[in-house]
């Protein structure tokens, strides 16, 4: 409907030779269609280019899903790799309390064989 003179009325709906219908909108200066399934908007200014916003729409929408599933895949592999990373960091330092557990137990066996050879020595 639009409004007239205060009043709402209904535009004229028409049917073409194909049985689309339709309707003209002077305000938007648009033919809204209905083409079988689907809801269409063509530009009366531009000698009836069609505005196919639905196709536009799901193609952008398509293209958001794809964006979505790409930056979720992204994110799991970004996630296994800090994991792995974490896994590694661990690793390596218990490699590294290993060898200076390893060095340390070595430092004392040394420091025990020089006193002992320092006691040898002086009862010689």
């Amino acid at each position: 409907d639009r409004l007239v003179g205060g009043a709402y009325e209904p535009y004229e709906v028409r049917v073409d030779e194909d049985g689309n219908v339709w309707a003209h909108s002077d305000a938007l200066n648009l033919d809204f269609y209905w083409r079988g399934e689907r809801f269409w908007v063509r530009d009366s200014a531009t000698a009836g280019e069609w505005l196919n916003f639905l196709e536009a729409e799901l193609a952008a929408h398509e293209v958001t899903r794809v964006a979505h599933e790409m930056t979720r895949r992204a994110h799991e592999a970004t996630t296994q790799a800090y994991e792995e990373s974490v896994r590694a960091h661990e690793a390596t330092r218990a490699a590294h309390r290993r060898e200076r557990e390893a060095r340390l137990a070595a430092e004392e066996r040394a420091r025990r064989l020089q006193d002992e050879l320092g006691r040898a020595r002086r009862r010689d």
